[in-house]
């Protein structure tokens, strides 16, 4: 081969790398262009997910609170990790250790944490940021923030109230009915990762904060609240009943001050007094009474005849009477709840006012509760009544009604004939403070005229004083109210022994400021009627909103409405004066007045103490219980319980003043001292 062919090879050879060369070249700058121009965006983002991360920042839920301001419910911001041992760096692996047990991590999951021969674990549970804060922006520990919904005091009544949620999603209660004004504004930061694998915020991302959900002021009052829940407590247990209702309300504006539902195992997942009707029984007896004399079909001294407690009511059922009377008046029929004397007295209304009558109340309506679930009841259509109807409803039988209904409904007798719309909320707040809403008294309808109100609030004072709620009677103050045992419907048949017992008061009767329902469901105790097992509920409530300096109670409007003193025997006098010299702590000025709720000795001639006094102290004296060691909430509840007042002071040793054992007279001042 000569030079010249050699030659000629080679550069043939050079000219294919050559060529080799630009089709590579020419393949990047395709490429470059495919990567850049094409399909830049794509690979940004890529790129910019590798080397940074966008973390959301959850809002916090709005707060709830109560109507004096206590925090009811709140949102805690929580932080979850998740781990890969392999990239802690060595520097960090006893901070890490120090931190997981100072959270009080599971130690099973401390100890994987730190193992290299895992990639990856989750951490189990939530802590607060502040006390895992040494853990965050670690390498290798990945952070989730989160929202914790925290129930700031433990009641059932307000957990059921407030309601729950899900993760971040409202289930019940007002979360759900007002999610979209608790919930706020999710905020975000970028996060970017460096060479070495640490996470910092981004300078140029600003931080977008999260803007958190409105604050509701509810209308419930904590302390009236607590106290519901234990008198309703209390009376299940001690009479066996399977569970029972409580709602206070202020029948002036509507606003529900205390709402309590409870079984028999305390387990309470939803408000039966909103949710779960049942037939009213002789509470409803009143409504008839006050609409025949709106009507001037009859008055309450008006005397009819009761068939001396039983009628066969034309030819179709038989009544009967638990008080049995050849005659009563208006006032004493429902004093005594008379099943004749009320049937007899509806007798004179035509049915179509009987029906709007209680379509006004608000029977078989809803009453515009923010709340889910709510029922509106059953009240028969007027076109499907029977014979039996009419005779049936007038003693609160063949309709249906909630706690919550019939309550708002005795609130007209109390607000002079207006019916109000009720609520549980008070006020809304943006986050900045700004008042977004505010509750406004909202009349539904008026009902009676103010005069037929008046006359139906002294009618039901009788109910007290020598009818069948004599239990709930109070030394100081009037009350008015009309109890209620309902037979329960089982397997179509009234005959099955099992009751419902209510009983209905307003406080004080003149000039009510609080309305008060309190329901047993099946009493087993031995008593089954209202008056006797559902009445003193009332009385526990009213005595505990004395004893509370927090309740929704104006002791200023009641001054002008306390009854007159009663007038000491002697021999009354001569046993409230060994009290005294029994109990030397006491003193006593002459013709003092006592604050005491139940009066059991309304007043007292105080002499001064004997040395060898040998009369033991009436019983109703009583000594203050030692409730040291108890938590503040059990001692404000046995204090109450007994009957005193309390006064908080957290300014001395623990303790009460005066001390446990001391002999003191109920309604007296207990300063209960607790630890700053």
């Amino acid at each position: 081969m000569s030079l010249r062919e050699r030659l000629r090879g080679l550069r043939d050879r050079f000219t294919l790398v050559e060529w080799g060369i630009a089709l590579f070249a020419l393949a990047i700058l395709v490429k470059a262009a495919d990567v850049q121009l094409l399909n830049g965006r794509k690979w940004t983002e890529i790129a910019a997910r590798q080397q940074t991360r966008l973390e959301r920042l959850p809002a916090p839920r709005g707060r709830m609170i109560d109507a004096t301001g206590m925090p009811l419910v709140e949102s805690r911001e929580l932080v979850s990790f998740s781990i890969a041992p392999r990239e802690i760096r060595r520097v960090d692996r006893a901070t890490l250790a120090r931190t997981l047990k100072q959270l009080k991590a599971p130690p099973v999951y401390a100890r994987r944490a730190l193992d290299t021969t895992r990639k990856w674990i989750n951490l189990p549970g939530q802590y607060p940021v502040s006390d895992a804060s040494a853990m965050i922006g670690m390498r290798g520990v990945t952070v989730t923030y989160e929202m914790a919904r925290l129930m700031a005091i433990q009641s059932r009544g307000v957990r059921a109230v407030v309601g729950g949620l899900d993760g971040n999603r409202a289930i019940s209660g007002l979360e759900l009915s007002l999610d979209s004004l608790l919930q706020g504004i999710t905020g975000s930061r970028q996060m970017i990762k460096t060479g070495r694998g640490d996470r910092l915020e981004s300078p140029d991302a600003p931080i977008v904060a999260p803007i958190p959900g409105s604050e509701l002021t509810l209308s419930l009052n904590y302390a009236l609240q607590d106290i519901a829940e234990r008198a309703l407590e209390t009376a299940v247990t001690a009479n066996g009943a399977d569970g029972g209702d409580v709602v206070v309300l202020d029948p002036r504006s509507g606003e529900i001050v205390a709402l309590a539902s409870r079984t028999r195992s305390g387990v309470a997942t939803k408000l039966t007094a909103v949710t779960d009707p049942y037939e009213p029984g002789s509470t409803l007896k009143p409504f008839i009474v006050a609409q025949l004399i709106a009507d001037g079909r009859t008055s309450p001294d008006e005397v009819i005849n009761t068939h001396n407690g039983s009628l066969n009511y034309r030819g179709i059922r038989k009544i009967t009477d638990a008080h049995v009377a050849p005659r009563m008046s208006v006032t004493e029929v429902l004093a005594q709840s008379s099943n004749i004397g009320i049937v007899t007295l509806r007798d004179r209304m035509p049915n179509r006012v009987h029906y709007e009558l209680l379509r006004n109340l608000g029977f078989g309506a809803y009453t515009g509760l923010s709340y889910p679930g709510e029922s509106a009841g059953r009240l028969r259509a007027f076109g499907r009544w029977d014979q039996f109807t009419p005779s049936s409803l007038a003693m609160g039988y063949e309709l249906t009604v909630t706690p919550l209904q019939l309550a708002l409904a005795y609130g007209a007798i109390a607000n002079d004939g207006l019916l109000m719309e009720p609520t549980l909320v008070r006020e809304i707040r943006n986050p900045d403070g700004t008042v977004r809403w505010r509750h406004r008294p909202r009349v539904v309808r008026r009902v009676f005229s103010p005069s037929v109100a008046k006359a139906m609030r002294e009618v039901l004072k009788h109910t007290i004083t020598e009818g069948t709620g004599k239990s709930a009677a109070l030394t100081k103050f009037a009350l008015a109210g009309k109890s209620g045992t309902t037979k329960l419907l089982r397997n179509g048949s009234y005959d099955s022994g099992d009751y419902t017992a209510s009983f209905i008061g307003l406080f004080p009767a003149d000039a009510p400021q609080l309305v008060i329902l309190a329901k047993l469901d099946r009493p087993r105790g031995g008593q089954i009627y209202g008056g006797l097992v559902a009445a003193p509920i009332l009385k526990l409530i009213i005595e505990g909103a004395f004893a509370s300096t927090r309740t929704a109670i104006n002791r200023r409007e009641l001054a002008g409405q306390v009854l007159p003193a009663l007038v000491v025997a002697p021999d009354s006098l001569a046993l409230a004066e060994a009290a005294v010299r029994s109990a030397p702590a006491i003193r006593v000025g002459r013709r003092a007045r006592l604050d005491s709720l139940d009066g059991a000795v309304p007043y007292l001639m105080a002499i001064a103490p004997a040395r060898n006094a040998t009369l033991a102290p009436p019983s109703r004296v009583r000594r203050v219980p030692d409730v040291s060691g108890l938590q503040m909430r059990d001692a404000l509840f046995l204090l109450h319980e007994q009957g005193f007042r309390v006064v908080l002071d957290s300014l001395a040793p623990a303790g009460t003043s005066p001390a446990a054992g001391a002999t003191v007279l109920p309604g007296t001042i207990v300063t209960l001292h607790r630890a700053p």
